[in-house]
C-alpha cells in the first residue's frame, strides 16, 4: 500500500466557488478534430473518433480530464440517424451505440450532469428519422466499467409541444445545482423549457415569444446563453435574430428584442453566434461575414459593425458554429458546403478553410480591436465542418443573494448552507483531493468504505476552518466503487461515492 500523506492548506471558499472548472476543457468535433485547453492555451488534438457535420458534445471532469463525448460516426449504413458515445479511452462506451439523433443538427446533442448524482449524466438529443415531437435522452453512469462509464438508460422520449429543430441549450439554475433546458421548435415562435433538478427531468413548459422562423430551414442556427446566463439569443437562417432576457431563478424569458431586419429570407442566413466573456458584445455570422453588436447600446440593432467579409465568390464556403473557449477567445468553425446532406466527409476538401478555425482573440473589445483572425487555428490535419461542441457552461454557479440562492454548492440537501464538500477528480486513479468547509461542525471525520461496507480509510478534518484536504491514497491496489461520508459528533454531515479506475 502506498504511503498515505494528509495535509491541509488554507483556502478561500469564495475563490473555490469562482475559479474556473475544467468540464469544457476538451472538445471533440467535426472530422476527428479536437482541442485541449488544459495547458491554458488551445492545443489541437488528433485522437478523436467523432465525425459529425454538426451534432457533437463533450464533457470532462472539473480538472479537465476527459470523461466522454458524443457525435456521429458518419455511418451511412445506418443513414446517420444514430449517435455514438465514446469514453475517455476513445472506445465506444458500454451500450453507447445507436443513440437516437442525427449527425447534422445545429445543436443536436447536449450533456448535463444529474443534479442528484454527480456520477450520472443526461445525454439529450433530437431525433430526425422518423420525425417526432420528442426530445430524447439517455443516462450515463460513470460508476460503471471502472470509471469509463456505461449507458444505463437509453433513447427515452419526452413529448414536446412541437417538432424540435435544431436549437437546444441549457443554463444553470440560480441555485447553482439544477438546470434549465431550452428547446426551440421548427419555425414558429414557441420554445419548450424543462427544469432538471433532484426530482429528475420535469415536464416541458411551452413559452410563446419571439419571431416565427419561417419553417425548417429558417430554424437552422445556434441558440446561446450569455456567460452570466442573463441573456438568451437565437440566430436563424431566415435572417432572424432574437434577443431575450432570462431569469435564472424562475426560468422566465422576457424583454424580446428583434435585432434582425425584416423582411426575412433565406439569403440572409444567420447561423453561428456567440457572446463575449464580459456579456457585453454579441457576434453573429452568416456565410462569409462576421457581425458585431454592442449589447449595452440604446439601440442594439443600430450598433452593428461588420468585422470581416471574406473573399469567397460562392456560398459553398461559410462560417459555422461559434464557441467561447476556456481561454476567453471565441472560436468559429468553417464549413465547405451549405448543403450538408449531399456531402459525406470524403467529398470535403482538406484546405485552409476546413482545416482551421477562425478566432476572435479579444471578444470583449468593440470594432477592429476584437482582433478577428480568419483561418488561424490549425487543427493538426483534421477538419471542422460546421461544428463545435454544444456544451453547457459548468463554470456558472449559484446567483449569490438571489431568492433562489437557497442551496449549498454541494447537491446533498442535508448540508447547511455554509458547508462545502467535494472530491475531485471523480473518477480517479486512487489519488484525489477533498475540499471542504465545515463551519457548523465542532469537528469532522472523513471515512471511506468499499462495496462490502468495510472501512478502508479515516481521517480527522480540522474544525471551523476554511481548509483544503489533500490525500494521496491507494485503496487495496485495485479499482472499484467506494463510498464516503463525513461525520460530526452528532450527525452524518453528508455522503457520496467515487470510482478508482485501472
Amino acid at each position: 500500500m502506498k504511503k498515505l500523506i494528509l495535509f491541509f492548506v488554507l483556502f478561500s471558499l469564495f475563490s473555490v466557488l469562482c475559479s474556473a472548472q475544467g468540464q469544457d476543457n476538451i472538445w471533440y468535433f467535426g472530422d476527428s478534430a479536437g482541442i485541449s485547453f488544459n495547458s491554458g492555451i488551445a492545443v489541437p488534438l488528433t485522437d478523436g473518433i467523432v465525425s459529425s457535420l454538426e451534432t457533437c458534445s463533450s464533457i470532462s471532469d472539473r480538472n479537465g480530464n476527459l470523461l466522454f463525448y458524443v457525435g456521429s460516426k458518419f455511418n451511412f449504413a445506418f443513414n446517420d440517424i444514430y449517435l455514438t458515445l465514446w469514453n475517455r479511452q476513445h472506445q465506444i462506451m458500454q451500450n453507447g451505440d445507436t443513440l437516437s439523433g442525427y449527425y447534422s443538427s445545429t445543436q443536436g446533442s447536449l450533456i448535463l450532469q444529474n443534479p442528484s448524482d454527480s456520477m450520472q449524466y443526461y445525454i439529450f438529443s433530437q431525433p430526425y428519422d422518423p420525425p417526432s415531437q420528442n426530445l430524447i435522452y439517455s443516462v450515463v453512469d460513470m460508476a460503471l466499467d471502472s470509471g469509463r462509464g456505461a449507458v444505463v438508460q437509453k433513447n427515452i422520449a419526452i413529448p414536446l409541444s412541437f417538432f424540435p429543430y435544431e436549437k437546444m441549450q441549457s443554463v444553470k439554475h440560480a441555485n447553482g445545482r439544477d438546470w434549465w433546458l431550452i428547446i426551440h421548435g421548427s419555425g414558429g415562435d414557441t420554445l419548450d423549457e424543462l427544469l432538471i433538478n433532484t426530482s429528475g427531468i420535469n415536464n416541458p413548459i411551452p413559452i410563446t415569444i419571439g419571431n416565427d422562423y419561417g419553417g425548417t430551414l429558417g430554424g437552422y442556427g445556434q441558440m446561446i446563453f450569455s456567460p452570466d446566463g442573463n441573456k438568451l439569443f437565437c440566430a436563424g437562417m431566415s435572417g432572424i435574430m432574437d434577443l431575450f432576457d432570462f431569469n435564472r431563478c424562475t426560468g422566465v424569458i422576457s424583454n424580446y428584442r428583434e435585432i434582425g431586419i425584416p423582411p426575412y429570407n433565406l439569403q440572409d442566413g444567420y447561423y453561428g453566434c456567440s457572446i463575449s466573456p464580459n456579456n457585453k458584445v454579441l457576434y453573429v455570422s452568416k456565410y462569409d461575414t462576421l457581425f458585431q453588436f454592442d449589447l449595452l447600446a440604446s439601440d442594439i440593432q443600430l450598433s452593428e459593425q461588420i468585422i470581416w467579409i471574406g473573399s469567397n465568390t460562392n456560398l459553398t464556403k461559410r462560417m459555422g458554429q461559434h464557441k467561447l473557449g476556456p481561454d476567453g477567445k471565441i472560436y468559429i468553425a468553417n464549413s465547405d458546403s451549405i448543403n450538408h446532406m449531399t456531402y459525406p466527409p470524403d467529398n470535403y476538401p482538406f484546405d485552409s478553410i476546413t482545416m482551421n478555425l477562425s478566432v476572435i482573440n479579444y471578444p470583449d473589445s468593440l470594432g477592429a480591436a476584437c482582433d478577428f483572425v480568419p483561418y488561424s487555428f490549425y487543427l493538426g490535419g483534421k477538419r471542422s465542418f460546421a461544428s463545435l461542441p454544444n456544451n453547457a457552461n459548468y463554470n456558472l454557479g449559484r446567483l449569490i443573494g438571489s431568492p433562489c440562492d437557497t442551496l449549498t454548492v454541494f447537491s446533498a440537501t442535508h448540508l447547511p448552507l455554509t458547508d462545502y464538500i467535494e472530491i475531485f477528480p471523480n473518477p480517479n486513479n486512487g489519488e484525489f483531493i477533498l475540499q471542504y468547509n465545515l463551519n457548523g461542525a465542532t469537528e469532522g471525520t472523513f471515512e471511506v468504505f468499499d462495496v462490502l461496507s468495510r472501512k478502508v480509510f479515516s481521517a480527522i478534518l480540522e474544525p471551523d476552518s476554511h481548509a483544503e484536504g489533500r490525500e494521496e491514497v491507494h485503496l487495496f491496489e485495485r479499482a472499484g466503487l467506494y463510498f464516503w461520508r463525513i461525520l460530526s459528533p452528532n450527525r452524518i454531515i453528508t455522503t457520496g461515492k467515487f470510482i478508482i479506475f485501472d
